[in-house]
């Protein structure tokens, strides 16, 4: 079953209502409504991309991952694991052999590595130190509907505009529902 089945730019405020509506979901709204959480969070988003992101179907097998902190499990903001931005896993196998390639010590390859993915996916300072990875595997066969497009420029750090701003460009996924259990931690650490 595709979570996010017929989700489009145009509908993703609608995936993220329904989303937002489940019981389980309501911390996520720290006393709020989910009609006003889930326009906020559309337009958001939306800003995270370069233009409008398409909506793309993987078929597994496909490999993502996302960065996350490495404080204590928290299932919400730059902690959780099972959080909606992901990228392909080829983007950190690439930077990996481009690394790899210079001869240096592996904890300055891994601030290099981490450096370049902050930069290139635009991942600001105040939002995620970007210390480990998860992946999201989907088994041969499985589908899952995302909105894909290049990441937007982002400042550094949101509370000190004058750090400058991180350029993006990197190709990036939103899925607003993901299989939980497809998640994992990925054997390669940044931090």
């Amino acid at each position: 079953m595709n979570l996010n089945e017929g989700l489009t730019w145009e509908t993703l405020r609608e995936h993220l209502l329904r989303k937002l509506q489940m019981p389980q979901n309501a911390a996520f709204l720290h006393g709020g409504n989910p009609e006003d959480a889930a326009s906020e969070q559309a337009v958001q988003i939306l800003k995270a991309f370069v233009g409008f992101p398409r909506s793309r179907t993987l078929t597994g097998p496909v490999t993502l991952l996302r960065g996350t902190d490495t404080t204590p499990l928290v299932l919400q903001g730059a902690r959780n694991p099972f959080g909606g931005w992901w990228f392909p896993e080829e983007t950190l196998l690439k930077l990996l052999d481009r690394f790899e390639r210079i001869p240096m010590p592996e904890r300055l390859q891994k601030s290099a590595v981490q450096g370049h993915l902050r930069a290139s996916l635009a991942v600001s300072l105040d939002w995620n130190e970007l210390e480990e990875l998860w992946c999201m595997q989907l088994e041969a066969g499985e589908q899952l509907t995302g909105l894909f497009g290049r990441t937007s420029e982002q400042w550094v750090d949101n509370r000190v505009h004058r750090l400058g701003r991180l350029l993006g460009g990197e190709e990036q996924y939103f899925f607003p529902i993901i299989p939980p259990l497809a998640v994992k931690p990925y054997p390669y650490r940044l931090a």
